[in-house]
């Protein structure tokens, strides 16, 4: 008997396989279910990294088939054992080839997103891909695309027909074929067989409904900060600008959000603004602005909107030229200079998409800068700074707002600015997943 059974490693491979195809087609499903925005980023990483965990158990499992081979087939008629035969070489070519049209549609997308299986280990796309041009490389995402697709229905339907013939061998034949696939000698007992049957098939059914409801209570992207407030860090601080004034609008002046937010970018009226003047604790002020050097750490980052949650980044090379006095705020005169492929998020898989042509552009566009116009005081050590941002050689007017603890040599500055990232060209179209509204911010030490 042990002769025409499966070996131990055999049966794991099989039936890990079975589990996680059962789950895979279920999340298929899933992600044709879901809109943009409604957690279907998260569920794509989860679908990508059961694909790539398919793809490697399915050649060990082909290897292991060529190392030990498996039992002799049952006799049985010619048209059956060859139908067999082909069922099983068409299941291999559908467990490694749904995977690898997955891969190479990952590898040709536009997007570029990073894949991180379980978001722990970094898979790499396919190498070579990155030295094709533009025109192909979409024409092989597009083949891939309809390729994975036609893969997955094939799949499907030869799914069905491996369990037909193993039901037809076990009840129509009277054959206890689970057997050979199981470690449980009492197989043999009809009844013993027909319940292992049965369980089988509901923790098949069980893994495909997990799938279908799936990313309910499992929105937080991959190594996202755990540490946020009931309220998004993105919206409290737009809703503080707004009622400042201080946001990036277009041209009729209204900011574009993911919610669609509208309201007039009109500032803070005059009379407040002459009041909060009137309020200003007296400064130390200098007759001209005296040049400041950025010391210790400094922060420049940024805050997103992605599938409903935040998603952080910064950029860890920077550098300003500050020339500043409290007294002489006319002649005060600031310039940043950002170097973007400094750039990194709390997503490890956008990294490297932030970096293509449908973002940043950093190969035709790697630094952005920053040039103040006029700086004006609000009262209580705030400030007000009209200037210009140059991001993908886009220049528009923005407003920055910034706290400055300023003490006789030193100074702590902090502030933040909410841009429109459509206006720069960043992520125009089919992004709708991200919010367009990014909030920036800053906090350095200065020494003078």
């Amino acid at each position: 008997m042990d002769n025409q059974r499966y070996s131990i490693y055999a049966m794991l491979l099989h039936w890990g396989l079975a589990f996680a195809l059962a789950f895979q087609i279920g999340l298929g499903w899933r992600m044709e279910e879901l809109d943009i925005g409604q957690g279907l980023f998260n569920i794509t990483q989860l679908h990508k990294s059961i694909g790539i965990t398919i793809l490697i158990l399915s050649i060990a499992r082909l290897v292991l088939r060529f190392l030990k081979p498996p039992p002799l087939s049952n006799i049985d008629d010619i048209w059956a054992l060859r139908l067999a035969k082909m069922t099983h070489i068409a299941l291999y070519a559908f467990m490694i080839g749904a995977p690898v049209s997955g891969w190479l549609m990952v590898s040709t997308s536009s997007l570029n997103i990073d894949t991180y299986l379980f978001d722990i280990l970094y898979w790499p796309h396919i190498p070579g891909l990155e030295y094709i041009s533009g025109d192909i490389r979409s024409n092989i995402n597009d083949a891939s695309m309809a390729a994975h697709e036609m893969i997955a229905w094939v799949g499907i339907a030869l799914f069905a027909l491996h369990i037909a013939g193993a039901l037809r061998h076990q009840y129509y034949k009277g054959e206890p074929i689970l057997l050979r696939m199981l470690p449980i000698a009492k197989l043999q007992d009809k009844n013993v067989g027909s319940a292992a049957i049965i369980g089988l098939v509901v923790l098949i059914l069980i893994l495909f409904a997990a799938a279908q409801t799936w990313g309910e209570g499992h929105m937080k992207k991959p190594n996202q900060p755990a540490a946020l407030s009931s309220e998004s860090v993105v919206d409290s601080v737009i809703n503080d600008q707004l009622l400042n004034g201080n946001i990036d609008t277009d041209k009729d002046g209204k900011v574009e959000t993911e919610e669609s937010v509208e309201e007039e970018n009109d500032g803070p009226d005059a009379g407040d603004q002459t009041s909060s003047e009137a309020q200003a604790p007296l400064l130390i002020k200098n007759s001209k602005p005296v040049p400041w050097k950025i010391v210790g750490e400094k922060k420049l980052s940024f805050t997103v909107k992605w599938n409903d949650n935040d998603v952080m980044g910064s950029f860890s090379r920077w550098d300003a030229n500050i020339y500043f006095a409290s007294g002489a705020l006319e002649q005060s005169k600031i310039t940043v200079d950002i170097d973007i492929s400094s750039a990194t998020t709390s997503d490890a898989s956008a990294n490297g998409a932030i970096m293509g042509m449908d973002f940043f552009d950093i190969n035709n566009f790697p630094k952005a800068s920053f040039t103040s116009n006029s700086i004006k005081a609000l009262g209580a050590n705030r400030y007000e700074m009209q200037g210009e941002l140059r991001l993908k050689n886009i220049v528009r007017p923005i407003t920055v707002i910034f706290t400055l603890d300023e003490k006789e040599t030193t100074a702590h500055a902090k502030g933040d600015v909410t841009i429109n990232r459509l206006h720069y060209k960043i992520g125009e179209t089919g992004y709708d997943e991200i919010a367009n509204a990014v909030l920036i911010s800053f906090d350095f030490m200065a020494i003078k």
